[in-house]
């Protein structure tokens, strides 16, 4: 694992655009291919002789698992290797890849049945001792939000009968993950479908449960307002109150941390809001160490709220069209949003999001651009090819008027990143490949 880390260490040391002068001389071949010296080693159909004669290379079926075995294939056989720049990238993928699920599995699963084994002893202890109503109501949902990652890490803790139906509610919706669906717990609806163990978090039952205890506090959002229409969720910012605090009273800012920044390394920082961000503002507010009556002064909760509203946008925000209100209510896109364990921003993630969109009139014949495609990405990343596949053969822009100005958006802002930004952490770096 280290040797790993110490690879890509170099590896962001290094980087940067490397200027390459071409050595090899143009050349021709006859289309007997009389010139290639060991064309009587492949199988090669006529219509296979006849592209690598016109192009000086063809593309054939293989049986191989892992395109790195053509080129062990090839040292045995004596072949030359043609590198492609492709290969290079799934190499570095593989590290990168390798070195994230050693990481998680290792160290960050442990880490978080920790974390959150103490943060539900806070909360349990808030929620017995909370003054008010509106106080106790808070800390009751808290609760049950930890317990519920607690239950998807496989931790155990002490059952409270308060919030034993809320949390069969949650962990029931999260099993059958089938929807935009409203739980017992936040006022608004949640994604549940992203409640699915993918890539290499479906290698052991460890990872699988990192996974789904890691989505639960990186995709529900604790939003001051939700829609539509457009409603406060004071109840809401009560429980990002009093778990900002609850992390600060049982000392567990050193194991959030320790949760948060490796990953930094690997992908980048949360794009939603981080407790201590909000535990900035309360301490601001009610002072740096407020008793729980102290959030009982409506005052200065009401500026605490007020001033939660103007704390910092994410980069990427979910496009929900409720035009009919089928989805209502969601959380509010347009507010700040804060999350226990954030999910990262990527660029893909950006591109993918803002190039789907639907016009009023479509909407109700159930059209639209609802889906993104991959190549969305190399035609933002500046692929001509892509752009003319997206627009001239599957015939994008139809499907949505803004699609073609909001692409041209996204090309502009990803031309004006220099190469710090594209080296900003391995996820970057990746892409830039």
């Amino acid at each position: 694992m280290r040797r790993l880390i110490l690879f890509f260490l170099l590896l962001r040391l290094t980087a940067g655009a490397q200027e390459v002068t071409p050595a090899l001389k143009p050349y021709t071949v006859s289309k007997n291919l009389t010139e290639v010296a060991n064309l009587t080693q492949f199988s090669l159909s006529p219509a296979a002789k006849e592209l690598l004669a016109k192009n000086l290379f063809v593309v054939v079926p293989a049986s191989h698992w892992q395109p790195f075995f053509v080129y062990e294939d090839n040292e045995y056989k004596e072949l030359p290797s043609f590198i492609t720049t492709d290969s290079v990238l799934h190499l570095y993928h593989l590290f990168f890849n390798f070195a994230l699920r050693q990481l998680e599995e290792e160290k960050l699963y442990p880490l978080a049945k920790e974390f959150t084994s103490s943060l539900h002893r806070q909360c349990l202890k808030t929620y017995r001792n909370a003054p008010t109503p509106e106080l106790k109501d808070a800390a009751r949902r808290n609760l049950a939000y930890v317990t519920v990652a607690a239950n998807l890490l496989g931790v155990d803790v002490q059952k409270e009968a308060a919030v034993s139906e809320m949390v069969s509610d949650e962990l029931d919706l999260i099993r059958e993950h089938e929807g935009w669906l409203k739980g017992s717990i936040f006022p608004y609806r949640v994604d549940y479908t992203q409640f699915v163990p993918r890539g290499h978090y479906t290698r052991s039952e460890e990872l699988k449960k990192y996974f789904l205890g890691m989505m639960w506090y990186g995709l529900v959002p604790f939003a001051p307002r939700w829609k539509d229409p457009l409603t406060p969720a004071p109840e809401v910012v009560r429980q990002a109150l009093l778990l900002v605090r609850d992390i600060s009273e049982a000392n567990l800012t050193q194991k959030w941390d320790a949760l948060y920044t490796p990953i930094n390394f690997f992908v980048g920082f949360s794009d939603d809001l981080r407790p201590d961000e909000v535990l900035a503002l309360s301490q601001a507010v009610f002072g740096k160490k407020p008793s729980l009556s102290g959030f009982a002064d409506e005052a200065k909760f009401a500026r605490f709220a007020d001033n939660f509203l103007k704390l910092r946008m994410p980069s990427i925000k979910p496009k929900i069209y409720n035009e009919l209100g089928s989805l209502s209510p969601f959380p509010d896109p347009d507010t700040p949003q804060l999350r226990l364990l954030g999910q990262r921003y990527v660029p893909d993630s950006e591109i993918l999001q803002e190039l789907v969109g639907i016009d009023r009139e479509a909407f109700l014949k159930e059209t639209g651009r609802m889906l993104p495609m991959g190549l969305d990405v190399m035609a933002v990343c500046g692929s001509q090819r892509a752009a003319w596949l997206l627009d001239e053969l599957y015939k994008e822009p139809d499907k949505w008027s803004g699609y073609l100005q909001a692409r041209k958006k996204l090309t502009e802002k990803f031309d004006s990143i220099g190469e710090d930004g594209w080296t900003r952490n391995l996820y970057w770096h990746g892409c830039m490949s």
